[in-house]
């Protein structure tokens, strides 16, 4: 029977979030889960502020996911620019994830 790994994480809130487009984008690095095969991950975005009504596609969306990383992508649900100084100041965002592989 094959094993399995589980790991977990969160990043530093308002760390790391860069401008892309419209939004906002962070990679996120999972290497402390000691992953060998890309996990399936599975996210969720939390911070103080902004996130319940501010966030729109991507939001619990993973993109490129390797064994070490993923990059998730936020644009805001009305479409406006989503400024990287409101998530770093403002709302102080994070990911908490979770991977699992099999």
């Amino acid at each position: 029977m094959p094993s399995i790994r589980i790991g977990a994480g969160s990043t530093q809130p308002g760390s790391g979030w860069q401008e892309h487009g419209n939004g906002v984008t962070l990679l996120v690095d999972t290497t402390s889960a000691k992953f060998t095969e890309t996990p399936t991950y599975t996210i969720s975005l939390s911070g103080p502020g902004g996130n319940m009504w501010i966030a729109g596609g991507g939001a619990a969306s993973v993109y490129s996911p390797t064994a070490t990383s993923f990059k998730v992508y936020i644009l805001r649900s009305d479409g406006q620019k989503l400024s990287v100084s409101d998530v770093i100041n403002n709302w102080q965002w994070y990911i908490n994830w979770i991977g699992v592989q099999e």
